[in-house]
């Protein structure tokens, strides 16, 4: 039998207030309490943490939530942490009260789906009509919403045949429910018919984002596409729909597309941890570094103070990071970014135990290292991480992005494939099962991998051809070769060595003096970085090629 007002309003489980302003704290209570709640089960929370606790000692029935909560977490940060979390059962009435109606925030908690919008300042006329109705869907469902969330999907649809068949409202929540339990049960037919005659309904968004998830799962794009048109033209609806847009365009294997899609939907949802964060994972996937750079610092700033905050968003933005640098030939150019990287890492040890973030420095250090062709520190600083490894609880690396970059560093410093294996790993996964994050996983260090690979086939030819050339005495184009070779940035030792050799016996005409000059001092530069790591004496070709350049015009 469906729960009245006044037995929720009498049932002995809690009301939460939540507001740093204690002068509308006492003024709502007192409304409640006039209307009928019992003035003991009415609590008082001034800021997140508060609410956070009393959420995890006692059974909410109803939640009242402002925006401004001081400095630390803001209400729709509170209110994705409860739901995410599970500290609020399904049937807790959820209740926004705030005094900030811009565009922000009231996106911000749409996508969160309270059940009910109060604008400050709030009397006690528009509380007693409005609250009724805010929690009769939740009131008069609230056995299917306990059997929903407990999997009980046979029950559900069972259950949801008993209601009062003369409550359109009530009869279209009960198809909604059944219909998703169909799905989870694996009968897709009954499911997507439920759901497409919901259509028109009170539940048509709802309707169409069940069936759009559906429809992209099982590949059937134009019909996705069709859907997507229709919910674009609910304007709160729209970032979303745009989102399921830029994923079918990243699926087909249309990054420019999917990246120009999610860029729109990012304008008109600034503030959307979601689509910010699906704009992140296009852009890595679309290896465009500026973009990506953009996101996840913006990222980073919705979600300070959240449970959101994580040392995976920096580590991710460290490692783009050291990806645009690995882009850049010029020593200046990749400084500047691992200067960058430097910084940030101050900043997550500032927020962060060491526990938590030394094994990413390490790995991050290292290979920022081995960028800048400091191959000693680089590989000082990966027997660090695994020594930390081999000291840690868990004994083996955390994330998988730690895990990935643990990879990259192996293949870099030590030739090892553990990189190739993983990337095999992803190819037996069927596109279609991927969460759009693990695509763009995917590609991102595919790419990657494919680029680093390409690259040191280059540098290898390179070094063959000139080595040839060194053979027959022709010097100028051998050198020719070891410069380019020098240039793509993987910053070789034996090619160092090899120029510093050669271009004491011959350089090209068209080189000037600075030419040379500079590159025998990055060349230099570069082995005393590592002068362990060098087993030849290359003095005396340097005492020639002193001498030459000082001759040189």
């Amino acid at each position: 039998m469906p729960m009245k007002f006044n037995e929720f309003v009498n049932s002995k489980k809690s009301v939460l207030i939540i507001d740093d302003c204690p002068v509308y704290r006492t003024a709502l209570k007192g409304m409640l309490v006039k209307m009928g709640f019992h003035n003991d089960n009415v609590l008082f929370a001034a800021d997140a943490n508060s609410a956070l606790q009393i959420a995890r000692t006692k059974e909410l029935k109803l939640v009242f939530f402002d925006y401004n909560l001081g400095d630390s977490k803001n209400g729709i940060q509170l209110l994705d942490e409860l739901k995410s979390s599970k500290l609020l059962p399904p049937s807790c009435v959820l209740v926004v009260v705030t005094g900030d109606s811009s565009k922000g925030v009231v996106t911000g908690f749409a996508e969160q789906d309270p059940d009910g919008y109060l604008i400050k300042p709030l009397n006690y006329v528009t509380l007693a009509d409005r609250l009724p109705r805010f929690t009769r869907r939740k009131r008069e469902l609230e056995p299917l919403l306990k059997m929903y969330t407990a999997r009980e999907y046979e029950l559900v649809i069972e259950t949801a045949k008993q209601y009062d068949s003369t409550n359109p409202e009530l009869m279209q929540w009960c198809q909604y429910l059944s219909a998703k339990s169909y799905l989870k049960m694996g009968d897709a037919d009954v499911g997507v018919s439920l759901l497409k005659s919901l259509l028109g309904s009170t539940l048509h968004t709802k309707a169409l984002g069940v069936l759009l998830r559906y429809a992209i799962q099982h590949q059937h794009y134009d019909e996705a596409q069709s859907l997507i048109s229709e919910l674009e033209g609910f304007p709160f609806q729209k970032p979303k729909a745009m989102q399921y847009a830029a994923e079918i365009a990243l699926r087909q294997d249309n990054k420019p597309k999917a990246l120009a899609i999610i860029n729109e939907a990012v304008k008109l949802a600034p503030s959307s941890i979601e689509q910010v964060g699906t704009q992140f994972q296009i852009a890595c996937a679309s290896g465009d570094f500026e973009t990506g750079l953009q996101s996840i610092n913006r990222v980073i700033r919705l979600t300070r103070d959240s449970f959101r905050e994580h040392i995976d968003l920096y580590f991710s933005k460290g490692s783009m990071l050291l990806d645009a640098a690995e882009q850049e030939f010029d020593i200046k150019e990749r400084s500047n970014y691992i200067n960058q990287l430097l910084k940030l890492a101050i900043t997550w040890r500032s927020k962060f135990l060491k526990k938590y973030y030394i094994g990413a420095e390490l790995l991050l250090f290292a290979r920022a290292h081995a960028l800048l062709g400091r191959y000693e520190k680089a590989n000082q600083s990966l027997e660090e991480y695994e020594q930390w490894l081999a000291e840690s609880a868990a004994g083996k690396s955390g994330s998988q992005l730690e895990q990935i970059e643990y990879a990259r560093v192996l293949h870099r410093l030590r030739g090892e494939l553990s990189l190739v294996k993983m990337l095999k790993q992803f190819e037996t996964i069927p596109v279609a099962k991927m969460d759009i994050r693990t695509l763009c996983v995917k590609q991102y260090y595919g790419a990657w991998y494919g680029q680093f690979s390409a690259k040191t086939k280059l540098v290898a030819q390179l070094k063959d051809h000139a080595l040839a050339d060194f053979a027959k005495q022709q010097f100028e184009p051998g050198v020719k070769r070891l410069s380019k070779a020098f240039e793509v940035g993987l910053y070789d030792l034996s090619i160092a060595e090899l120029l510093l050799k050669n271009l004491s016996k011959a350089w090209p005409q068209e080189w000037d003096k600075h030419t040379v000059s500079s590159l025998v001092a990055k060349c230099k530069t570069l082995l005393q970085d590592n002068r362990s790591l060098i087993n030849t004496d290359i003095s005396s070709e340097m005492t020639v090629l002193n001498r030459q350049l000082q001759l040189a015009s």
